[in-house]
This record gives structure tokens, sequence and C-alpha cells, in this order.
């Protein structure tokens, strides 16, 4: 399974795909890029970003739907 994240971060390791088409983040610097939820409040207000208003919080948690997809698949494997 693929984390787009982890892909992102592998890949576009300075964010110069996510500057080009989001660019409510292109002020971020590369450390946060990829995921600036996980910044503190002032890291991505320093960038003109605010979270749940200029850029909306994560819709899914990778992990746990990386969990739920596996255990899917087990139980269809399993029959």
């Amino acid at each position: 399974m693929l984390n787009p994240i982890l892909q992102s971060q592998k890949f576009d390791p300075g964010g110069g795909y996510i500057r080009r088409w989001v660019p409510e983040l292109a002020d971020l610097p590369a450390s946060l890029i990829h995921q600036p939820w996980n910044a503190t409040p002032l890291e991505p207000a320093g960038a003109g970003v605010q979270l749940g208003a200029s850029y909306p919080e994560p819709l899914v948690d990778h992990k746990l739907g990386r969990e739920r997809a596996l255990a899917a698949y087990a139980k269809v494997r399993a029959r």
C-alpha cells in the first residue's frame, strides 16, 4: 500500500509539485510542506497558512486507513 505522504517526501522532497498545484502551501518550508498539520501552530501561520481555514485539516488518517484496508483484504482472502 502506498502512502501518498511518504511517496511525496521520497520523490519530491523540496515540495515543488505541491508548491505549483497547491499555492496556499507554497510558502511553507520543505520540512512542513508534505504534512502541514504536524507543524506547531506558529509555523504554518508564518507562511500565511491557517489549518481549517485557508487549508483543510486532513480527511484521512493514512495509518488507520492502511490498517482498515489490510483487515479488509485479510477478510476477503480468508473466504
